[in-house]
C-alpha cells in the first residue's frame, strides 16, 4: 500500500492507516495483529502487535510508540472511536469526517480534552 511517498507492506496482518491532509501532517499506522513494514525516504520500521508509528509527512521523521492497552489498538477494527484525553479539535475532526458535518469551535474549548468510546454505528444526535 502506498500513501503519498510512504510505503506500508503487510506481512500477514490487520492494521489501520490515518492521514488527513487538510488536518494534519502526521500519518499514523496502528498495528493490531501480524507484522508490517513502514518505509519512507530510505527509513524503515517493522511494527509488531500493540505498536503504532507516527510519521511526519513533511520531513519523514518516524516516532514508534508502544500502545499501553491492546484493546485500544483493536477498537478501530471493531467499529469504535475511542478517545483517551484527546484534544477536542481532534475528536471533532474525526467525527465530522465520519458523520459528514461541519462545525465551528470557540477558542475557549481548543485546549479541552475528553475521554470516551463511541460506536461508529450510532447515529449522530440531532440538536
Amino acid at each position: 500500500m502506498h500513501v503519498g511517498k510512504t510505503s506500508i507492506e503487510a506481512l500477514g496482518t490487520a492494521f489501520n492507516v490515518k492521514l488527513y491532509p487538510n488536518d494534519s501532517q502526521l500519518l499514523t499506522t496502528q498495528l493490531d495483529e501480524g507484522k508490517i513494514r513502514v518505509s519512507n525516504a530510505g527509513l524503515q520500521e517493522i511494527l509488531l502487535p500493540g505498536q503504532r508509528i507516527q510519521l511526519n509527512v513533511m520531513n519523514g521523521d518516524f516516532q514508534l510508540q508502544q500502545e499501553n492497552k491492546q484493546q485500544d489498538a483493536a477498537n478501530w477494527k471493531d467499529g469504535y472511536f475511542e478517545f483517551d484525553q484527546t484534544p477536542l479539535p481532534e475528536i471533532l475532526a474525526d467525527l465530522a469526517r465520519w458523520y459528514n458535518f461541519t462545525y465551528s469551535l470557540s477558542p475557549v474549548y481548543k485546549n479541552k480534552v475528553l475521554s470516551g468510546k463511541i460506536s461508529k454505528k450510532s447515529p449522530l444526535p440531532k440538536c
